[in-house]
């Protein structure tokens, strides 16, 4: 059990308001008062209406995933789709035959399944009436960095909280099982060995031996079927419902390469975190999911991020449709049911072994909406569900106080 002095915590910025009144009668007796650092701003005019400890330099845990969802809608673009292509050395004659290798090449789509390839397969085979390949089926993961796990990463976070990253990886296997992440090999060889298999099922013969990475062609390729993904809003909309950290990493990678030409965690890493230090130049960022341990941001940034956001027509419509909503949805589905915040709040939770978080928007009966983050460190493990109920304790503040008084 962590200790926790039952100081009560120094409440700033307005000090007598009604807001700050109920949110220090919450936190005074509370067992957690002293660890909870907390920040609201109306989204609407970025003022600041709250600050309790909020540059204090905390792990955000999976409230990160809001800052690489902001930075990925503004850098790619709420419409943008990943692409994965098959293509081949030559057009396929007229008998059906490709003369050389078949390539899968990824585009580093978060949520690409073996369905997926199933459909790339099926166009590739109806539109040329494939029949055999005289090469070998190859992959191209390429488009991204090829190094497997977010350098910070401790081994014990990897495989129990992400799966192995590539820009051509599919969490599934032939008939769409999900499979065990330890027994997958390299994301890429895996996609190659199930369009292997598809291929098969087509009545697709391919001459050349098992699945390998490219070697490099002779000539240009020449490409056979594509296959889009969703549009990114939707892909960040799952990342924030589900709190997945893979998809948080690849489009942590998708935002280095577009901003630097290097599709790397530090590279992305760094623009993610840029935009955090306006307000404190402590922040430190080392991933786009928050499962590295050293991460630490303000509750001052966060909400100010997010209320910046909130501001910008197209990223604030769909940071605002991406967040779970309290008691319907998402991992807050069961929270504040019988709340005030309920159907009102909606946010991301954020949660290490020492660390419980929970930020986003408040849109209130009034019209207003604000922007808040809060964070409870250090804690003990058993004072998780403690920390949570604070949290919405807070949250119903948040939703019903007069903001005037």
């Amino acid at each position: 059990m962590v200790a926790v002095s039952p100081t009560a915590p120094r409440i700033a910025t307005p000090p007598v308001s009604a807001l700050a009144r109920g949110v220090a009668d919450l936190l005074a007796p509370h067992p957690l008062g002293a660890s909870t650092s907390i920040a609201v701003r109306d989204a609407r005019t970025g003022v600041e209406l709250l600050a309790v400890d909020a540059d204090r330099l905390v792990p955000p845990a999976s409230n990160t995933k809001l800052l690489t969802a902001i930075a990925a809608l503004r850098v790619l673009g709420s419409e943008h789709r990943f692409t994965t292509r098959l293509v081949a050395d030559t057009v396929p004659g007229a008998d059906g035959v490709i003369r050389g290798d078949l390539r899968i090449v990824g585009g580093g789509d978060p949520s690409l399944a073996s369905a997926d390839l199933r459909a790339l397969v099926d166009e590739a085979t109806t539109e040329y009436g494939l029949h055999e390949v005289t090469g070998r089926v190859r992959t191209d993961d390429t488009y991204l960095d090829r190094t497997r796990w977010a350098p910070a990463w401790i081994p014990d976070t990897r495989l129990r909280d992400a799966r192995a990253l590539g820009a051509l990886a599919v969490a599934d296997d032939i008939d769409g099982a999900r499979i065990d992440p330890a027994a997958m090999p390299a994301p890429d060889e895996h996609v190659g060995r199930v369009t292997g298999e598809l291929l098969t099922r087509a009545s697709v013969r391919v001459r050349g031996d098992k699945p390998g990475r490219p070697a490099v062609s002779p000539v240009t390729p020449v490409t056979l079927a594509t296959h889009e993904s969703a549009p990114l809003a939707e892909i960040v909309q799952f990342m924030l419902r589900r709190s997945n950290s893979t998809t948080a990493e690849l489009l942590t990678r998708h935002i280095g390469r577009a901003l630097t030409g290097a599709g790397t965690t530090a590279a992305g890493a760094a623009a993610i975190t840029e935009q955090l230090h306006a307000d404190s130049p402590g922040v430190r960022l080392l991933d786009g999911s928050g499962l590295a341990l050293e991460d630490r941001v303000t509750t001052r940034a966060m909400a100010r991020v997010l209320a910046d956001a909130a501001r910008e027509p197209v990223v604030g419509a769909a940071l605002v449709s991406a967040l779970a909503v309290a008691g319907e949805s998402g991992t807050i589905a069961k929270r504040m049911v019988d709340s005030p915040a309920a159907g009102r709040v909606r946010a991301k939770t954020g949660t290490l072994s020492d660390t419980s978080a929970l930020a986003g928007l408040v849109d209130r009966a009034d019209g207003r909406q604000l922007a808040f983050s809060i964070n409870m460190y250090p804690i003990a493990s058993d004072q998780r569900g403690a920390a949570r109920g604070l949290q919405d304790a807070i949250a119903g503040v948040l939703a019903t106080v007069d903001l005037e008084a």
